[in-house]
């Protein structure tokens, strides 16, 4: 059961979760190494048996060296939902490793993965699955220098950035599409790299535990490895054993998309460094469109996740939709945003001088300690931008009486304030809706306020967190944003606020 608000109340009450499926597109799995489960009488506590068997039966991988590694129960619960899993094995870092040769030759367009939790993560390179040796550029490898998470194509290191703890599970992929190396920790793509090029055919073995040739053995406990190939640009992030669920379809998300948004948002916790756009990719396996944001914790400018985050930090605000939870952000920095100041930006080419945004909202932040309580979102650059934000203690023209209260601002000076006192902590539906020179803000359905605003953004880019020009930032929780190339009309606002408190069936939707 998850507590979930109403919009525009701060009480609570309770709803039904909805689950949903994801399907995947299609790969060519060359072995699949559950480390336990397919080996006839495998159980916790027990040696690991030599060999240990792979999914189809078609391959085993002997253990090599003085013992063994030892089945256990402590599987990750992120591979026990996502792969069933029931066993892992737990090597020693010293006497022994699995391998066969090598599993698939390829040098692009290929993958593997696995989930493994370190017992040491410090002066100690341990590598965690091999195809082929790296002496002599032949290989595909997961890997752990010191503390940081790697992938590797021949030559090629790609750093992930993040940094493994000790007695914690992590799910980490390595995959080579078109020439770019990609690592993934915990469904989220941490890093890219051009690999084109470099390296020549794996060679030697495929081990796990070790490198291909036993040397830097893993200390600590591997699970459900997966090698596979695919054909050129088949590969999408739900091919992952770890992977995204969306969140359930409701009325309110059926609503928005039947209005035809250029992007829709839902910011689900748990999506990883992307902000998924549903209305470019509405099947779940396709949810890597060109129309895809990204969380980052930063002040650049850039269409990259430079700080990964599942989610803009770890305070979680629950959603307004059934089964589902929305991203808070720290808002750090205040004035102006810092290193570590939380925000999401999308590039959505071909948006039109009239265009409109629409979101749930919700504020964290008291108004009287900032001269601008925070900017929600915006559009454009320093240089020209349309914004929306919550008026602080600075209330001269043009946003006098703003205090606590949603105003539109340009980057010429022009604006206007609207006429509602928000609540703290308390959801809100906003739409921010641009006609030509006049541009409207609505709150739970009802135009707040109207007002000229000659100058326009101009600009593909759209920024939520804080003012495009890093100004002013958002503490609390957003969700549901949708943007549209087009005027929405008050009709259509109204309609899509009264979806959002509809039931459905027995379960209560609010979005």
């Amino acid at each position: 059961m998850n507590a979930k608000r109403m919009p525009g109340v701060a009480g609570w009450f309770v709803c039904l979760a909805l689950g949903a499926g994801l399907s995947q597109a299609t790969i060519t799995v060359d072995g699949y190494f559950r480390l336990g489960e397919d080996d006839p009488g495998a159980a916790a506590g027990q040696p690991g048996q030599n060999p240990t068997r792979e999914t189809s039966s078609l391959t085993a991988l002997s253990i090599v060296g003085a013992g063994a590694p030892t089945n256990t129960a402590a599987s990750s619960t992120a591979a026990i939902q996502h792969a069933g899993s029931t066993l892992a094995m737990r090597f020693d870092g010293a006497s022994y490793y699995v391998t066969n040769g090598v599993l698939n030759t390829a040098t692009n367009d290929y993958g593997i993965e696995a989930w493994f939790r370190p017992d040491l993560v410090t002066n100690w390179n341990q590598g965690i699955v091999a195809n082929g040796h790296h002496v002599g550029n032949n290989s595909h490898c997961l890997y752990l220098i010191k503390e940081t998470i790697y992938g590797l194509h021949a030559s090629g290191w790609v750093s992930s950035g993040v940094k493994a703890v000790t007695g914690v599970w992590y799910h980490v992929a390595f995959v080579v599409t078109n020439g770019i190396g990609c690592v993934y920790v915990n469904g989220t793509l941490c890093a890219t790299q051009n690999v084109a090029g470099i390296g020549n055919v794996p060679a030697s073995n495929f081990s796990i535990g070790a490198e291909a040739n036993g040397a830097n053995k893993l200390r600590g406990e591997i699970d459900e490895v997966r090698i596979f190939h695919f054909a050129p640009g088949a590969f999408r992030d739900s091919d992952l054993l770890y992977r995204v669920t969306p969140a359930a379809s409701t009325l309110y998300t059926r609503t928005v998309l039947a209005a035809d948004p250029v992007a829709y948002y839902r910011l689900n916790e748990g999506e990883g460094a992307r902000a998924f756009d549903i209305a470019t990719n509405p099947a779940p396996s396709a949810q890597q469109g060109a129309q895809t944001g990204f969380y980052r914790k930063n002040n650049v400018r850039s269409l990259l996740p430079l700080v990964v985050t599942n989610g803009p930090c770890q305070d979680i605000y629950p959603g307004l939709e059934a089964g589902n939870t929305a991203p808070c952000f720290n808002g750090t920095g205040g004035q102006l945003a810092g290193a570590d100041t939380d925000n999401v930006i999308a590039s959505l080419p071909g948006i039109a001088t009239d265009y409109a945004i629409e979101g749930w909202v919700c504020n964290a932040r008291s108004n009287n300690i900032l001269s601008i309580t925070g900017y929600v979102w915006g559009r454009g650059t320093n240089a020209a931008f349309d914004a929306l934000g919550i008026g602080g203690t600075w209330g001269g023209p043009p946003l006098v009486g703003s205090l606590g209260k949603l105003f539109a601002f340009n980057s010429s000076g022009e604006g206007f304030v609207g006429t509602t006192l928000l609540s703290l902590n308390t959801w809100y539906h906003v739409a921010f809706v641009r006609s030509g020179t006049t541009v409207s803000i609505y709150l739970n359905g009802k135009l707040e306020n109207s007002g000229t605003m000659s100058a326009t953004a101009g600009s593909s880019d759209f920024v939520f967190g804080f003012r495009p020009d890093f100004g002013w930032t958002f503490k609390g929780a957003l969700d549901e944003i949708a943007v549209y190339n087009r005027v929405l009309s008050a009709d259509e606002i109204r309609a899509h606020y009264v979806r959002a408190t509809r039931f459905e069936g027995t379960t209560i939707l609010l979005r």
